[in-house]
């Protein structure tokens, strides 16, 4: 158990960040440390050169990526097992599964009484909000709260993402800079699924005016016919939802089906909780029928999206 470690979780920053800290714990220098992808290269290949004693060093350390232990194809069961019962003292090995594990098998129930297990999960709003506070503040640099609910929405409430942005701030700003609401929104490019959920929220809370604003700032880059069939999808998402919630589904549960980070799982729940089946289908019937004007030439498709938008 000593020397076999399991890296799970959706979080693809931290699980990145958490593979440097043990490569750096280990002391090993890099011509130590190799990486397969058991998409291009077979997991029996790793196993041998994990089972080979390092070149000049006390330690190697062998990382193994995307390996799915449910595919017959490429993953030699056997051998495998025959690792983790009697693993090479030399070598540290790391497993980042490209899936969810089963932890009913019998294979990963051994992985894991066999491995020190790292779970790195997808953060919380709350949790990612601290983690940009603190960053800047080590480089004493302040964000406004406009700024950072900002920053949240145009990187999808994604770790990665959003520390890549914020490490442009920090090349950005000198000492004592502070990070604004109109900053945020000429450094960092906005996503157009998240701009649509954005614009669904607004027509939701019949906000008027922020959604025409949203609406506008999309025509730049966008079609109108596709932003219909976009906000179509959102209402459909939010009777999903809605139907889940009712089942009795939890936040995980839900999160899950829509694949979606924390936050923006808290918004969909949110809104599905603030409103009636009969206002979703109300508002897929309305832009179902706008979808099909639209398609059909009986009216123009910037006005008639703008018109929706303007009775809501």
């Amino acid at each position: 158990m000593e020397n076999i470690h399991l890296i799970i979780g959706e979080d693809k920053y931290r699980i990145e960040k958490k593979l440097k800290e043990l490569i750096k714990a280990f002391g090993v220098d890099e011509f130590n440390v190799v990486t397969y992808d058991i998409e291009e290269t077979s997991l029996s290949e790793a196993l041998t050169d994990a089972q080979t004693v390092p070149f000049m060093s006390s330690k190697k350390v062998v990382i193994i990526k995307n390996i799915d232990f449910k595919s017959k194809e490429e993953f030699d069961e056997e051998s495998f097992i025959n690792y983790l019962k009697n693993p090479p003292t030399f070598c540290e090995f790391i497993i980042v599964p490209n899936k969810k594990l089963d932890n009913k098998t019998k294979l990963i129930k051994l992985l894991k009484e066999k491995s020190k297990v790292y779970e790195m999960s997808n953060l919380e709003t709350e949790q990612l909000e601290t983690a940009v506070v603190r960053y800047l503040e080590k480089r004493s640099i302040k964000i406004e709260k406009k700024a950072l609910d900002e920053l949240l929405v145009r990187t999808e409430h994604n770790t990665h993402k959003v520390m890549n942005e914020i490490t442009k701030f920090g090349h950005y700003y000198a000492e004592g800079g502070i990070v604004t609401l109109s900053d945020v929104e000429e450094l960092v490019s906005k996503n157009v699924e998240e701009s649509v959920f954005t614009l669904t929220n607004a027509i939701v809370d019949r906000k008027k005016d922020l959604a025409m604003d949203i609406y506008y700032d999309l025509l730049r880059s966008e079609d109108p016919t596709r932003l219909v069939s976009l906000i179509i999808n959102k209402f459909r998402e939010l009777n999903y939802a809605k139907n889940l919630i009712t089942k009795g589904y939890k936040k995980e549960d839900i999160q899950k089906f829509f694949n979606a980070t924390p936050g923006r799982t808290y918004y969909i729940m949110k809104n599905a909780k603030g409103i009636g089946l009969e206002y979703i289908e109300e508002q897929l019937g309305h832009l179902s029928k706008l979808d099909y004007d639209i398609k059909r030439g009986a009216i123009d498709k910037k006005i008639g999206l703008e018109l929706y938008l303007l009775r809501i």
